[in-house]
């Protein structure tokens, strides 16, 4: 049914664009996928690929918005970027334009491709340089995303390699993942964080801070009408995963 609904929805995007100038429709277009990306990714996806495909992007700065764009709503689609040529290109284009923010977004991509390839030093070192440059710019609403994209990392490298510095790293990350959320009001990112893979230490004051951590993330779950999530985290509650 949705995706039936797409090319609607597009459409009705589009109309403005027909009533100003071409530049001025593509990059108000280009805005409200970026604004889909986080709540309907794969609405925002669609949308990028008929904006690639039916109207022309004249400027360098729209084609490599769009570029960039495309390239985030591939990651958050579970798409893995494997060709490096186009992102290669827009790394370029960005620093010669001295955009800052535009440089991390890239950086956490470069980080995702070695993520996609199975390089995961190389994907930790890409995504430490991205926070970093998160960090200096105090670009939280980033750094959220970053904390937890290499909590999950580290938590993979854990599960493949058994190291238990990598589960200290995942779990430390997690929780400032949450104190983020927390601070930038996202609740769906902070129950992601807080029923996320983590240490529980086998002691009863660790499995109880846990069970805290999980009631919490019901109680927003339910406030939220996240139904999925409150299913999760009410199996969690009743079996336990410890």
């Amino acid at each position: 049914m949705m995706r039936k609904l797409l090319p609607i929805l597009f459409s009705l995007l589009l109309m403005p664009a027909c009533v100003h100038r071409p530049t001025v429709g593509v990059r108000s277009l280009l805005e409200e996928a970026e604004g889909m990306m986080r709540t309907c990714p794969d609405t925002a996806y669609f949308l990028l690929q008929e904006i690639g495909t039916t109207m022309d992007l004249e400027t360098e700065a729209d084609s490599a918005y769009h570029g960039l764009l495309l390239l985030e709503a591939q990651t958050k689609n579970g798409v893995k970027l494997t060709d490096t040529t186009r992102l290669q290109s827009l790394t370029h284009y960005y620093q010669e334009q001295k955009d800052s923010l535009m440089q991390v977004r890239l950086l956490r991509l470069h980080g995702l491709v070695h993520r996609d390839g199975g390089r995961y030093k190389e994907a930790v070192k890409g995504y430490n340089a991205a926070i970093g440059e998160a960090k200096r710019m105090d670009e939280k609403r980033w750094l959220a995303d970053m904390y937890q994209e290499l909590a999950h990392l580290h938590y993979s490298g854990f599960l493949i390699l058994g190291a238990d510095s990598c589960k200290q790293l995942s779990d430390s990350l997690f929780g400032m993942t949450a104190q983020l959320a927390k601070e930038l009001g996202d609740s769906v990112l902070w129950v992601k964080s807080l029923i996320a893979p983590t240490t529980v230490e086998r002691h009863c004051e660790g499995m109880m801070n846990y069970e805290h951590r999980l009631l919490q993330a019901l109680d927003l779950a339910v406030a939220l009408k996240e139904r999925s999530t409150e299913a999760v985290v009410s199996m969690y509650l009743s079996y336990g995963i410890w």
